[in-house]
């Protein structure tokens, strides 16, 4: 193995919204300030997110709140890791680099990967989002595009604040959730959004 690749999601615990997922290559490693995403001021984050992508293609992938919703979190969020890893490989022919299967190893955060995954050598790496420079790539390419998306849910669904707390249940979420009543973007599954469906219906 040459060539180590990273994969991480963002967007598990949100009541809304997709959960959000990509894979980076191993060219990413050369930004600076490259950490785990969550550790990355939010006024360097646009800024880091442009190098990593000028650096070489990336791949990303979601799951709709409808399919959390079919699936479950945990699945979903595997479904958008593989789909994160299926975009980047779908645009082979761009890589700055021409790798055969045998030349690649996949790093995925967290405990688990895809059932599929078969065609290259692969882990799953606890806090690998701290530790591997390819997966602190992907878990920021994950966040800046879903706080991206988010914001344009703001503006389609005004009064939430999606463009503050991106989904997560914050009390203002939570009590314009009651307010307003769930979203067509609103994991129905989620308790909170169930009983405001409830309370809705009463």
């Amino acid at each position: 193995m040459h060539f180590l690749f990273g994969v991480d999601e963002v967007g598990r615990g949100p009541l809304a919204g997709p959960v959000i997922a990509a894979c980076a290559g191993p060219w990413s490693s050369n930004v600076a300030g490259l950490r785990d995403s969550k550790k990355v001021p939010k006024n360097s984050l646009g800024q880091i997110f442009t190098a990593i992508c000028d650096q070489g293609p990336y791949g990303v992938g979601l799951c709709t709140p409808a399919e959390i919703d079919t699936l479950n979190i945990h699945h979903a969020s595997l479904l958008a890791m593989e789909r994160a890893k299926n975009h980047l490989w779908e645009q082979y022919s761009d890589w700055p680099i021409k790798l055969k299967n045998d030349d690649i190893g996949l790093v995925v955060d967290g405990c688990y990967v895809w059932p599929s995954l078969s065609d290259v050598s692969h882990c799953a790496i606890i806090s690998g989002d701290t530790l591997i420079p390819c997966v602190m790539a992907a878990s920021i390419i994950a966040k800046v595009t879903r706080d991206q998306r988010m914001r344009n849910m703001a503006k389609e669904f005004p009064g939430y604040g999606f463009e503050r707390h991106k989904g997560y249940p914050t009390r203002e979420h939570l009590e314009k959730l009651i307010d307003l009543g769930p979203t067509t973007q609103h994991r129905k599954s989620y308790g909170p959004v169930r009983r405001a469906l409830h309370y809705k219906d009463h």
